[in-house]
């Protein structure tokens, strides 16, 4: 389903449903004194978009585990995110819940499904790290938890989602997302002197490089693998939440130019979903009418996450667009540069010292926020045009020499 679907969605059917749980809410608080949350037994945190986020959330769920060890701890996500969890050592794949958000029809049914199991559950405390969904904010209500904690946009216009978080939490936008994120621990007693960013390292699977290999050479063949001892790992490709984060495709064809020019011993992956791999093979086929002579392999909807995991292993460098891989890269060791346009590396930079972010910070940038919905006016990202094969190759050369 498209995100401009669940956007509209969460507009016109989200605030009335929020408004009546409102006013049910007021008089329900009337009578019932809110009572000091202590030593919850199970916790539950809802995040549905962004891979890359939940990547940014690990820091908030690793200290409630460090705060409350005997409590059961779930997780509640879109399908499509449900692996990045177990990998990050935080869950147990019992205790992560998903929905499917394909169609209408699947996001309705699972989400029905997973009210039915998740109420069963009984938990004392539902922390939403979405930042002003009404969609999570219903959630967590029919979830019946006492403690309900999310982000609230107080006097900030255009960002009510109703009076029932009954612990609400100011959104801070000069923090960066993790550090966002920790604040919404505040009621359970953890504060910001308790933060640490660092990330665990996921080491590869057993026998990745033979792993590897194999599937290169069935992909391009014995003969263009020959030559090549160092590979760039490149991701041309955003989610659709905002495509204005995608460099323009002729800078990429450029910096593999230059970089090949330089590097004769390097190779390019190009990664994505099943559905970018037209985005790959159109850059391959550029590539091939300027005669480069590059060797490239678009591996686009042939890797699952895991297997990425693997290649930034196996890579020297990884480029990319502001998007979850980036995050990804930050649970390895892979040196890796992530091209900032619509969006702020303030907030969203990859949690790892390996990672550099470049933007060219224009006084339009970022134009996209959470207080707009992450919905840009902008149909011409010059933040991105703008930005020159010549100084990421710049940036590239001082890795690779």
């Amino acid at each position: 389903m498209k995100i401009s679907t669940l956007r509209i969605l969460d507009l016109w059917i989200g605030r009335p449903i929020c408004w009546l749980i409102t006013v049910l809410s007021f008089f329900k608080q009337v009578f019932i004194k809110r009572i000091p949350l202590t030593n919850p037994r199970k916790i539950l945190f809802i995040k549905l978009f962004g891979i890359g986020s939940i990547v940014l959330a690990y820091p908030t769920i690793k200290a409630t585990q460090q705060r409350f060890p005997d409590a059961r701890i779930c997780f509640l996500t879109f399908h499509s995110n449900k692996s990045i969890l177990p990998i990050m050592g935080l869950l147990k794949a019992e205790n992560i819940f998903t929905v499917r958000n394909d169609t209408i029809t699947h996001l309705i049914g699972d989400v029905l499904s997973c009210l039915n199991t998740l109420i069963r559950i009984n938990f004392d405390v539902v922390i939403d790290l979405e930042f002003f969904s009404r969609f999570t904010a219903i959630l967590s209500f029919a979830l019946r938890a006492r403690y309900r904690i999310g982000f609230y946009g107080f006097y900030t216009e255009g960002l009510r989602r109703g009076r029932f978080i009954n612990y609400p939490i100011n959104y801070n936008h000069t923090l960066h997302t993790s550090r966002a994120f920790f604040t919404l621990l505040k009621p359970l007693g953890i504060y910001q002197s308790s933060f640490s960013a660092t990330l665990p390292e996921i080491p590869p699977s057993a026998h990745f490089e033979e792993k590897i290999n194999k599937l290169l050479v069935k992909e391009a063949g014995e003969s263009a693998l020959t030559e090549i001892r160092r590979w760039l790992i490149l991701n041309p490709n955003s989610s659709d939440l905002i495509s204005l984060r995608k460099w323009p495709a002729e800078h990429f064809v450029e910096l593999v130019t230059l970089l090949h020019e330089r590097f004769q011993d390097l190779g390019v992956l190009c990664i994505g979903g099943k559905e970018e791999k037209e985005v790959g093979d159109s850059l391959l086929q550029e590539l091939a009418n300027q005669k480069t002579g590059v060797t490239f392999i678009n591996l686009a909807g042939l890797t699952s996450l895991e297997d990425l995991l693997d290649l930034f292993h196996f890579a020297q460098l990884f480029i990319t667009n502001d998007s979850g891989p980036a995050h990804l890269a930050a649970l390895t060791r892979i040196p890796t540069i992530v091209l900032f346009g619509p969006e702020s590396p303030d907030l969203y930079s990859p949690l790892s010292e390996n990672s550099q972010s470049i933007t060219l910070s224009l006084d339009c940038q970022p134009c996209v926020s959470i207080f707009n919905g992450k919905h840009s006016y902008c149909h011409d990202n010059q933040c991105l045009k703008q930005l020159r094969a010549e100084k990421i190759f710049a940036v590239a050369e001082k890795i690779l020499r």
